[in-house]
């Protein structure tokens, strides 16, 4: 039985870590809000300050159901992983012109919330959020 539940989870991580991998930020509507963190120069994600701000609110960040993806001119990365997602993909997705750097907020509906320059400050995001209509229903709903 150990065993079993052992092989799930590991099923489980793999196939998290592969969907994360090949993720589209459409994959993602309904289900989660998106703060992209961009960056116009190579980033090392962990010295990163404005991702690190989010990053440390762990709790805060899933009770709003929040991802965390930065992106540079090379790479992308979820959280603190680094993904195979091209930042070029990003910046068509969001619309984005490639000099902005700043952070950009997407709503579960797939819309840009909040569109703003460095450094913005996670609670900022976090009030936002929580004015929201549908946020204000799952705090009903909790």
């Amino acid at each position: 039985m150990k065993n079993t539940i052992v092989i799930f989870l590991m099923l489980v991580v793999v196939g998290f870590h592969a969907k994360s991998q090949n993720m589209d930020l459409t994959d993602l509507k309904w289900k989660n809000r998106i703060v992209v963190v961009k960056y116009n120069n190579p980033i090392e994600v962990k010295n990163a300050e404005q991702t690190q701000l989010f990053l440390k609110n762990d709790q805060e960040n899933k009770d709003r159901d929040l991802l965390i993806f930065s992106i540079d001119p090379e790479k992308a990365y979820m959280g603190e992983q680094k993904t195979s997602q091209k930042p070029e993909q990003f910046w068509e997705q969001l619309h984005l012109k490639q000099d902005f750097e700043g952070v950009i907020l997407i709503g579960k509906d797939g819309g840009i919330k909040l569109k703003k320059e460095f450094l913005v400050q996670p609670e900022e995001v976090y009030a936002l959020i929580d004015t929201m209509p549908m946020r204000k229903r799952e705090m009903d709903n909790n």
